[in-house]
């Protein structure tokens, strides 16, 4: 019966090549643009979720209140990671991350192979035990135990080792010589917190990272975490505000758990973040793009019911039957909408990376083996078969030879009031997506062309080293760039 009715696709497709296409193209666009839009959704709330103690991680941060200016930044006071387990039972351990002062780089003992690292932080011992970060090489529980040892990312690794194992290799990170005794893997591109170098925090004088860091905390159990801002509060009210009061400042402290920071409101010194109005509108955009496309597809298959009639009355009088027409027609709908999803799969493995440069993320091939992404491709399959195919077959499984014969007959009227609904629902959407769409450019537009008070196409701005031996040249670069006809003014 497969065969038979495989055999009846093939020849309404030679007979209906244009129409048969057109409707594949517009299937093959349609699927296309929306797995873009699920990629994208599924990649943005999916941070951190390699994490194992995702559900039990915080950050904490801080919003400092003086006078009438409110500050928000994403660092917290360092003390918290001494202070805050011996106070509190249901905090497992608190880590903290201190970025590297002013510009780092690495080299081995060749001093002309300098290597730029852009994110290299001071980092305690148990991060490997609250974070979930791969290793290649070294002991988790140790590798950041000792002082004046570092821990590097497998791309820098790669790049100063070659093949050769990192472990026990000495480094110099600017004036600082340093012991390798771990490599970590690249974590997933959606994670919220990324390093190229982890060093010991016990290789700062004293252990002290500074007044300000990144604090995370690990709490024994979820219901901890949840109960823990009221602590918090009092804490900060009772032991942590009477020491600035002389100063005229007040600080609060707020937890952020791990699975939503990456949608948290921005604040000083914060990572990248995401927009949640955004991501759901991306969504919605591909879903309405994907209901386009299904309603044009099963649009199509109804008005080509008109010219199938005899085709099906005649299989009527050779004894098929009413579900083996039904059957027919899903199983045609779902082979068109097969290779529609074959050819987007394609289309998305072809234009993948440079989806990903324009959204400025790390998207790659293997993100579509996911089981929301599986479950969508069926559940289309599922909508392809039902929405059209059995509306059509329950109509062709009424058709009558007389009815099919006699002109006039009021049936094909009645048929054609679908199409027309179709259409109607269909052209509604495309116009009040046109209409967002020329809302959203224009906004776009006045971000771009609204005028800043500056070019800032003349003005360039340089990170400069940090500390003391670095700072002594900051005036003498000054002076020598004064003395340059093309700089107008410069400014530290």
């Amino acid at each position: 019966m497969i065969k038979f009715y495989t055999k009846i696709f093939w020849r309404n497709f030679l007979k209906n090549k244009s129409s048969v296409l057109l409707n594949l193209l517009g299937l093959t666009l349609g699927i296309t643009c929306f797995l873009f839009a699920l990629l994208f959704f599924i990649y943005e709330t999916g941070y951190d979720n390699f994490q194992i103690n995702k559900d039990r991680i915080a950050r904490i941060v801080t919003t400092t209140l003086s006078g009438d200016n409110e500050t928000r930044t994403a660092l917290s006071n360092s003390f918290l990671a001494i202070t805050l387990p011996k106070k509190f039972p249901e905090i497992s351990s608190v880590v903290r991350f201190k970025r590297f002062d002013g510009r780092a780089e690495i080299r081995l003992k060749d001093p002309g192979k300098n290597l730029a690292l852009e994110n290299i932080y001071y980092s305690d011992p148990d991060v490997f035990e609250v974070f979930s970060y791969p290793l290649l090489e070294g002991e988790r529980k140790t590798c950041l135990r000792e002082p004046n040892t570092i821990i590097l990312s497998r791309r820098i690794a790669k790049k100063l080792f070659g093949e050769r194992s990192g472990i026990n290799q000495i480094v110099f990170v600017n004036d600082k010589i340093l012991k390798v005794t771990a490599v970590a893997d690249e974590p997933p591109g959606n994670t919220d917190f990324k390093f190229e170098a982890l060093i010991s925090i016990n290789s700062l004088p004293k252990a002290n990272p500074g007044p300000w860091v990144y604090t995370y905390v690990l709490f024994n159990n979820v219901q901890a975490m949840k109960t823990f801002q009221a602590k918090l509060n009092i804490y900060a009210n009772e032991f942590v505000n009477p020491q600035f009061e002389k100063e005229g400042v007040s600080i609060s402290y707020r937890l952020e758990p791990l699975g939503t920071m990456h949608f948290s409101n921005n604040s000083v010194y914060d990572t990248p973040k995401g927009n949640r109005t955004t991501v759901n509108i991306f969504l919605a955009t591909g879903i309405l793009i994907l209901i386009i496309a299904f309603t044009n597809s099963i649009n199509l298959a109804v008005v080509k019911t008109f010219s199938r009639s005899l085709d099906v009355t005649i299989q009527k009088i050779f004894g098929a039957s009413k579900a083996g027409l039904i059957a027919q027609h899903v199983m045609e709908s779902v082979i068109v909408g097969l290779v529609a999803i074959i050819l987007s799969i394609f289309l998305i493995w072809l234009f993948l990376p440079e989806f990903a440069v324009l959204l400025n993320r790390e998207l790659s091939v293997s993100d579509l083996l996911n089981l929301k992404i599986l479950v969508s491709i069926i559940t289309s399959l599922f909508v392809l078969g039902a929405g059209g195919a059995v509306y059509t077959a329950f109509y062709l499984g009424k058709v009558q030879l007389a009815d099919t014969l006699r002109s006039g007959t009021s049936k094909g009227f009645k048929m054609r009031i679908v199409p027309r609904l179709i259409l109607g629902f269909q052209f509604f959407i495309s116009m009040g997506m046109i209409v967002a769409s020329l809302v959203v450019y224009r906004q776009v537009k006045y971000l771009k062309d609204a005028p800043l008070g500056f070019n800032p196409k003349n003005i360039l701005v340089i990170d400069l080293p940090q500390g003391d031996k670095a700072s002594s040249g900051d005036k003498y670069l000054k002076n020598k760039l004064r003395s340059d006809p093309d700089i107008i003014k410069t400014s530290l």
